[in-house]
């Protein structure tokens, strides 16, 4: 027996397309019912979950470890840097992710609680970050943007003393030693630095730089994330941190005058002031009144972080084409200040009020200070803040989730003003100042940190 054939197709009208694209009516719905499951598979993906070749969300390019180029750094300097974990990962990059910050100003890590919810304290901040670095403390942090040398201006009175081919293929500032263990993950992908040194006053040795961590034993209750952002920052504009930032895009501004006197600039057309940002342990503070001694002048003095140290000088080195420069600067503290009326000796960068609360050994890192030298003093110029001029000091305490790209350009709208006098001792601070570069009276060349502003981050209660 035979089957029989299955019935002819019956030509529905309005298809008449067949004489168009060569297809019977039959070949045209098997046609329509392919098309028909592949949108309903196609909706489950979009809807459901992806596929195993999907990326994960905020996973980058296999590539993106191989990017950093010649002059960048591991955290160790000699180290490569370790591809980043993913998001599902159990154990996270070290070191919070601030909220607000951009994309490539700072490493990858824990997220941190959002504007509207209660901030992370400094104490919280240490202890996740120290139990998620865990067997990760070489992982990699995403790697910093090669720096891009800016046109020159067309100005014989502006030099430019470091070119992207002046930077050196082996980091000479970066060492595991100096690092704290939550910062490790930040120094990957930064660019190589040569060493610098600044030559202090006095012989007198410090108690060291600040371990990053050890705030959490000093201020527990400070805004973690906020401070964890302040080491961090890179540069907004002219704005910006020299141990984050290129001294390639830096250049120096001749001022006119018998002696060698240089302003640092940003090497944009036409140049512009460079406002430097640096933060750490505030040592003293003389700001609503002269000191009864040394130079009258308003003034803070500041101990920053370790390796924090190293790379700021590190790049003062190279935008500056000076190796060494005498500086206001003794056990450890550097001094940022307004300028001064008369040439009398040296104030004491490295004094400390007496009667207060003693900070804990380990909030210090000793390192190897350098030859101590002959005084230095900070000349004054049209570059910083007259004798007598308000130091503005913005209070940053209550916030929340502190955007230094956003705040920082705008700090008068942005914070409220700090009314409690001189700011205590101990106390996290971040200070914005110019940079100037000339020859002292006694013949050394000698920078000058000529302060701004000053943001109050934490302080301690008592």
């Amino acid at each position: 027996m035979h089957s029989p054939s299955p019935p002819p197709m019956v030509e529905v009208k309005g298809e008449s397309e067949d004489d168009e694209d060569g297809l019977s009516p039959y070949e045209r719905a098997q046609l329509r019912e392919a098309i028909a499951e592949s949108k309903k598979l196609a909706n489950h993906r979009t809807h459901g979950e992806p596929s195993s070749s999907s990326s994960s969300p905020g996973a980058g390019p296999s590539t993106a470890s191989s990017s950093a180029g010649p002059h960048t750094a591991s955290a160790g300097s000699s180290e490569t840097a370790a591809a980043s974990p993913s998001p599902s990962s159990s154990a996270a990059i070290a070191g919070p992710s601030p909220a607000g910050s951009t994309a490539g100003t700072g490493p990858a890590g824990p997220s941190l609680p959002s504007s509207s919810s209660a901030p992370i304290s400094m104490q919280d901040l240490v202890a996740q970050s120290l139990a998620a670095a865990n067997g990760t403390a070489g992982d990699a942090a995403p790697a910093a943007p090669q720096p891009i040398a800016a046109p020159p201006p067309a100005d014989p009175t502006f030099l430019r003393r470091c070119r992207e081919s002046d930077l050196p293929s082996v980091d000479e500032v970066m060492h595991r030693s100096l690092q704290d263990p939550v910062l490790i993950a930040c120094y990957e992908g930064l660019l190589c630095l040569r060493s610098g040194t600044l030559i202090p006053w006095t012989d007198t040795p410090g108690r060291g730089f600040i371990n990053f961590s050890a705030w959490a034993e000093w201020l527990p209750k400070m805004n973690g994330g906020n401070a964890f952002a302040a080491v961090n920052f890179r540069q907004v504009g002219t704005i910006r941190n020299p141990a984050r930032a290129s001294p390639v895009d830096i250049g120096l501004r001749v001022l006119p005058g018998s002696g060698q006197r240089y302003n640092m600039y940003c090497a944009t057309n036409p140049p512009e002031p460079l406002i430097a940002v640096s933060c750490g342990w505030l040592e003293r503070s003389q700001l609503t009144a002269y000191s009864g001694t040394g130079l009258p002048q308003k003034f803070v003095n500041v101990i920053l972080h370790s390796q924090e140290f190293q790379r700021t000088t590190g790049f003062i080195r190279m935008a500056s084409g000076y190796p060494e420069l005498h500086a206001q600067f003794a056990r450890n503290a550097l001094q940022f200040s307004t300028r001064a009326q008369a040439q009398h000796g040296p104030s004491s960068p490295g004094d400390s009020p007496t009667g207060k609360r003693p900070a804990p050994s380990s909030m210090f890192r000793a390192t190897a200070d350098p030859a101590p030298t002959a005084a230095a003093r900070v000349a004054a110029d049209s570059f910083s803040l007259p004798n007598d001029a308000v130091v503005p000091v913005y209070d940053a305490r209550e916030v929340n989730s502190l955007d230094f790209d956003a705040v920082l350009p705008r700090l008068a709208e942005s914070l409220p003003t700090y009314t409690g006098g001189e700011i205590p001792y101990g106390s996290f601070v971040v200070v914005g100042y110019t940079m100037t570069i000339y020859r002292a009276n006694n013949g050394n060349m000698t920078l000058g940190c000529n302060l701004q502003w000053v943001i109050l981050l934490g302080a301690p209660e008592n």
